[in-house]
């Protein structure tokens, strides 16, 4: 199952409507309803990456409010911030989180 696929069904379960998702992901109900039960004939990789996007996101526990794996990544993977308490006190909280992702390597350049 793709990970689009499992936060579908997490969505759904958790008790968001097909029209929530819809709305939030940018695609019809339509689309969503048949991608959700394997239905979508056409190539679903834009539409997994708008549900991923959608619903691919956390309780960031340091500001409360749920935050984009992009946004978390950004945050916690970045050089250490100067020149304002807020931003570190941000940066320090995620250095810590149980949320922080770990670095991937980046390829090598030839």
């Amino acid at each position: 199952m793709s990970r689009a696929l499992e936060l579908l069904h997490a969505a759904l379960e958790a008790g968001k409507t097909l029209t929530e998702i819809s709305e939030i992901s940018g695609y019809s109900r339509t689309t969503v309803s048949l991608y959700a039960s394997g239905k979508y004939l056409n190539n679903p990789a834009a539409v997994e990456e708008a549900l991923i996007r959608a619903l691919d996101v956390h309780l960031c526990p340091h500001i409360g409010e749920p935050v984009a794996p992009e946004v978390c990544r950004r945050k916690a993977l970045a050089p250490k911030p100067f020149g304002g308490t807020a931003r570190l006190e941000w940066w320090s909280a995620c250095q810590r989180c149980a949320h922080k992702p770990s670095p991937t390597l980046k390829p090598e350049k030839e």
